[in-house]
């Protein structure tokens, strides 16, 4: 069973981890337990998103192209980018939609200081994100080979690509309002950004259907919430972009996914300690073998949103094992997953940057102990720029949601402003 301590800290790593105040009535709790086991999934999904866009556009070798035994390796961690970032989905539903699921059952969900926090959370980010995919697309079409990045790697890069002006203001626009992949392309060739839109729908969507389905609420909120809901599955299943037939669905599994990580805890406290043992060893056993004998995407997704509702299910159990660790690994791994979400929006523009600059890198690098001191320093390169991307814009997201909620304070107060003055004349 999960302790009160990962609910705190749910609520800390929503904001960001590390210290952070967490208000209990007029007191400020100050919370420093970070949990490990969050910490070790953020950071090595992070890194496995990395490696796999690395190996796309910069390797390109299948691992039947690899007689070598060491970039068999390389390659075969190099092959979980998506279901990495199905794991960022089942963790953002832990941290996000468990609290709000605890909001909502204790009738103290606000709406308006719920959206302040998500969208502080993710403009902190996105914003500075975006700015520079369009920095790096105009170094790379301007003094690199920008074209032949794209025409090279057809996979990623669809022939039409070239001719959808996914640099202009409206695609920034767009991506503002995270509907890429829905009305519009990836901003700046950033591919990696289709997943915003799916954390945006689901931040939405999941206390929308809450509400909704809680007979407690007063009728115009259910049927507010009920619009809200039409009006996203409309988008979904009515997009403008070419090829986009089975989106709708990664929209659905992904939300499927989200929603098993915000019931996690809520499970967890419904079992005992040896049940979650056997629960899991069972649950264990069907991924595994869902994983070996299947090659249907969904199939897969869904086990890998198995086993890491599992794990969160028995965080707490985990987290002591682990406080055996050495510390300083602990620290590591904690910055580590501080700047994952950094890491994950800047590191494609920064990959594409590389191959414009040096076109010879397109046919993909060798194997030689050159090409591989090459591949490691492009990743290091990389982690390194997110860490100070990080330092410069996300660790500052607390003092955007303060922004946001003053700048919504203060419009509060102007409506009531009048009201009060008409009611003393």
């Amino acid at each position: 069973m999960l302790p009160m301590r990962s609910a705190c800290w749910a609520v800390a790593s929503v904001e960001g981890g590390g210290e952070v105040g967490v208000s209990e009535g007029q007191k400020i709790v100050v919370v420093q337990d970070r949990a490990f086991t969050l910490d070790l999934l953020r950071a090595v999904s992070a890194q496995l998103v990395l490696l796999g866009h690395v190996r796309a556009l910069v390797l390109k070798p299948q691992l039947d192209d690899v007689p070598n035994l060491f970039w068999q390796w390389v390659l075969r961690f190099s092959f979980f980018n998506h279901h990495a970032v199905v794991v960022f989905f089942v963790v953002s539903g832990f941290l996000v939609g468990g609290a709000v699921i605890r909001s909502i059952q204790a009738s103290k969900f606000n709406f308006s200081d719920y959206a302040a926090k998500r969208v502080a959370r993710l403009y902190s980010v996105l914003v500075p994100g975006l700015i520079l995919s369009a920095i790096v697309a105009a170094v790379s079409f301007n003094f690199g080979d920008g074209a032949a990045v794209i025409e090279k790697n057809s996979p990623w890069y669809p022939a039409w690509w070239s001719a959808s002006e996914s640099s202009s203001l409206g695609a920034f626009a767009c991506n503002m309002a995270f509907m890429q992949t829905l009305h519009c392309l990836q901003f700046a060739n950033n591919l990696s950004l289709w997943s915003l839109s799916n954390e945006f729908i689901y931040y939405v969507a999941f206390p929308c259907l809450l509400i909704f389905m809680r007979a407690s609420h007063r009728i115009s909120a259910r049927l507010f919430s009920a619009g809200i809901l039409l009006f996203i599955i409309a988008q979904m299943f009515f997009s403008r972009i070419p090829d986009s037939g089975s989106r709708n669905w990664i929209y659905v599994i992904g939300f499927l996914a989200w929603a098993c990580g915000a019931y996690a805890e809520k499970w967890g406290h419904f079992l005992s300690a040896h049940s979650v043992k056997a629960i899991a060893s069972v649950l264990l056993l069907i991924a595994a073998a869902f994983i070996y004998r299947s090659s249907v995407q969904f199939r897969i997704e869904f086990s890998v949103s198995i086993i890491v509702t599992v794990i969160l299910m028995s965080v707490s159990g985990i987290d002591d094992i682990a406080k055996g660790g050495g510390r300083q690994a602990r620290k590591i791994i904690a910055m580590a997953a501080d700047y994952s979400f950094s890491l994950y929006v800047i590191h494609v523009p920064l990959i594409f940057l590389w191959l414009s600059l040096d076109p010879a890198r397109l046919a993909g690098i060798g194997r030689s102990f050159s090409d591989a001191l090459t591949y490691f320093s492009l990743i290091v390169i990389i982690n390194a720029s997110a860490f100070i991307f990080y330092l410069l814009f996300e660790r500052h997201h607390r003092l955007v949601y303060r922004l946001i909620s003053s700048f919504m304070s203060a419009n509060a107060r102007n409506r009531a402003k009048p009201n009060s003055e008409g009611g003393r004349s």
